[in-house]
């Protein structure tokens, strides 16, 4: 099934995302400027490259094509970034609204250096994105003597889709030229109105696919090692010496449960990649609220943000794990930098119905601190943070032509004391 003729100069033909009926061509609109700049586009704008794009339908994967036309190969962006950074290279992005909700949708984009960059529209917001959905999906680029072309493989495994035989999506396909700001769309997208994926083409003859089941297991074992100059070191300290050595076990799972949600469990979760907070000086008499970095807590957590980052904060994952709130006593202690999580699972995802979904529980341990009297020369233990159990649900429904939603968010946690405890009142306070 070939795209046909070429259409004018700012013209995009489509043949796109699993057809077997193929899909009508329709020439592309076309915007000077970039997506920031506002106003209409001119009448008399100067001619620019083609697009012409291709695709097949497997039993497991989508395979999309495309040819980029450029007058001047040679000034084609294509600078080599890292993964999911595409800088000011050359694109071609790809947008899945799977569920045809005109609300959601998921971004394949390829640079013409070959570099991936995925995200996830959880709303109607072309600028609110989720960074941290990372699917498992190939790209491959050229660049000749008319152009640059890309080859996508997208598994149907890494989407979420209705499970019915005749699906029904919401599609756009744009390019973006950094040499002249430019954006060509094959839906065009007004930048002076709202939302996004409500203003995507529909796509159709997409059929006799059926949600995986997914599931990924990815155990893992670690150790540290942290070396201390002798000189930094109390020789009194009977906890601390030149050099310390800490191993640990664990594993993620990662698991589909039906065609629209998904399962997400944790064991002794490894925290040990990500990043350390910034040095903040509070002079205030308000806590410092710092962001969530740790994957799981942070894959698919616009759920539970409510209305958007905008809105209210009623849930703050990152208290469970946090720092021990106990104190001690003696001269020298040696105590957990965090309470260690056993266990976290969470439940994400979107019902037929409309109706969004999120449920996520923990359990972390307790944790004590061994102790050390110099005036006795006695060791001891103390509790400085006791077990609990954490709980959060989700609830988010759409109705009504304007998808207009209702939410309800329920927060819970329980700690692991018991009446007559003699306890820090710290324990009680956060």
């Amino acid at each position: 099934m070939m795209c046909g003729a070429r259409l004018n100069r700012a013209g995009l033909c489509m043949i796109l995302a699993a057809l077997a009926t193929g899909f009508p061509a329709s020439a592309a609109a076309q915007e000077s400027g970039g997506r920031g700049s506002g106003g209409a586009i001119p009448s008399n704008t100067p001619e620019t490259k083609t697009v012409s794009a291709l695709s097949a339908q497997g039993l497991d994967v989508s395979i999309v094509g495309a040819r980029m036309y450029s007058e001047n190969p040679d000034e084609i962006a294509a600078l080599m970034t890292r993964r999911d950074q595409q800088g000011q290279a050359e694109v071609l992005r790809v947008f899945l609204d799977t569920f045809h909700d005109r609300r959601t949708a998921y971004a394949f984009v390829v640079t013409a250096a070959g570099v991936r960059v995925d995200w996830y529209h959880a709303q109607d917001n072309e600028f609110r994105r989720d960074g941290t959905f990372n699917p498992v999906w190939l790209a491959r680029t050229n660049i000749d003597s008319e152009g640059w072309t890309a080859e996508m493989k997208i598994p149907f495994s890494q989407l979420r889709f209705n499970d019915v035989d005749q699906q029904t999506w919401g599609l756009n396909v744009e390019r973006w030229i950094p040499a002249k700001n430019e954006d060509i769309f094959w839906t065009y997208v007004p930048r002076d109105e709202t939302g996004w994926s409500s203003h995507f083409g529909t796509l159709t003859g997409v059929q006799g696919i059926k949600p995986s089941r997914r599931m990924e297991l990815l155990p893992y074992v670690a150790s540290d090692t942290r070396f201390t100059s002798s000189s930094l070191v109390d020789p009194a300290d009977p906890f601390n010496g030149t050099s310390q050595v800490k191993q640990r076990i664990g594993a993620d799972l990662k698991m589909g449960l039906g065609p629209n949600l998904t399962l997400d469990a944790t064991i002794n979760p490894d925290f040990g990649q990500i990043n350390f907070d910034r040095a903040v000086v509070n002079l205030s008499g308000f806590e410092t609220f710092f962001g969530e970095q740790r994957p799981f807590f942070t894959e698919g957590n616009q759920i539970f943000r409510g209305n958007g980052r905008g809105g209210p904060g009623y849930f703050f994952s990152r208290r469970i794990g946090d720092s021990p709130h106990g104190s001690t006593s003696g001269d020298f202690s040696d105590r957990p930098a965090a309470a260690t999580i056993l266990g976290a699972a969470k439940v994400t995802g979107r019902l037929e119905s409309g109706l969004s979904v999120g449920v996520l529980g923990a359990l972390t341990s307790r944790e004590t601190a061994e102790t050390f009297s110099l005036s006795s020369g006695e060791f001891g233990r103390e509790d400085v943070e006791p077990s609990a159990g954490w709980g959060v649900v989700r609830l988010q429904q759409e109705f009504g032509p304007s998808a207009s939603t209702v939410g309800l968010t329920l927060t819970g946690v329980r700690r692991g004391i018991s009446e007559g405890d003699d306890v820090p009142v710290q324990w009680r306070d956060v």
